[in-house]
């Protein structure tokens, strides 16, 4: 058996100023980097063998205290990243909601089939994430693997192993919150979902978009 932490990157820059990020590469807030302490001191004593991450730097910045402490380096892929948004990056959801009220309508009420202008599928976005963490767990076995990645492609990866219709997995699964981490394990071909965004060690949990 494969055990898979995957954790949801902390409060970005782009979080903490409301904007759109995708593959658009911002850093974590002060508050990001105190989550992301937090979730590597609370996972101080679980044995980890391999930590990856996303290659965007929140997403990295994330890993590396957990890394860190075990002598491990962050091996990043860009299979992890976040949906990429087209030219909806780096426009707030404010500016959206007031500029865009149709679009953005259908981006909330449509989750999980809508595509981002000029960007991609949000769905499709997921599936990309979940082939590269079989991918990763295939090549593993027995290991406990940590990987450090976005809400988006994260709460489109759960809905997947739930095994949870397209149709209704928007409103059945909501994004994990910043430095939440979820608990998978990976047996006999199968991704079996344990526990979905613990966030209790954290002072501040934030629920947070794209």
């Amino acid at each position: 058996m494969t055990k898979l932490i995957i954790v949801r990157h902390g409060e970005s820059e782009a979080n903490e100023k409301g904007v759109v990020a995708g593959h658009t590469d911002y850093k974590l807030s002060a508050l990001g980097l105190e989550q992301a302490q937090q979730t590597a001191d609370h996972l101080a004593g679980e044995k980890i063998d391999l930590v990856c991450s996303s290659d965007l730097t929140r997403a990295v910045q994330t890993a590396e205290p957990v890394a860190k402490t075990r002598g491990l380096q962050v091996q990043t892929y860009p299979e992890f990243r976040e949906t990429f948004c087209g030219r909806w990056e780096g426009v707030t959801f404010e500016y959206l909601q007031n500029n865009e009220a149709e679009t953005y309508a259908d981006f909330r009420d449509n989750y999980m089939y809508f595509t981002l202008p000029e960007g991609e599928n949000i769905w499709e976005s997921g599936v990309r994430f979940y082939e590269k963490v079989r991918e990763i767990a295939e090549a593993n076995p027995d290991k406990t693997i940590l990987i450090a990645a976005h809400g988006a492609v994260i709460r489109v990866f759960w809905a997947l192993i739930c095994g949870t219709p397209r149709e209704i997995a928007g409103e059945k699964h909501p994004y994990p919150s910043n430095a939440s981490y979820s608990v998978v394990e990976y047996r006999d071909g199968r991704m079996i979902p344990v526990e979905f965004s613990h966030d209790s060690h954290l002072t501040v949990a934030t629920h947070l978009h794209i």
